[in-house]
């Protein structure tokens, strides 16, 4: 875990931390916050699915206009 210290105020790790906090953060690179202990942020890769959506198999109803009694 890097030491960091928080550049503005923001929400990092279920916490409201504000200018100045020092804390560990575990997680992708941040630009709110700026490492204390010189080791660097942990490099984590997103896996993208590529299997297809399947479509929608109903059709929606006609929508009904209530005409007004005059």
């Amino acid at each position: 875990m890097a030491k960091v210290k928080a550049k503005v105020t923001c929400f990092i790790d279920n916490s409201l931390r504000n200018e100045g906090d020092e804390f560990e953060y575990n997680g992708p690179k941040n630009t709110n916050v700026e490492i204390i202990d010189g080791t660097e942020f942990e490099k984590t890769e997103v896996k993208v699915d590529d299997t297809q959506v399947a479509k929608q198999k109903w059709t929606p109803k006609n929508k009904t206009v209530a005409s007004s009694a005059d």
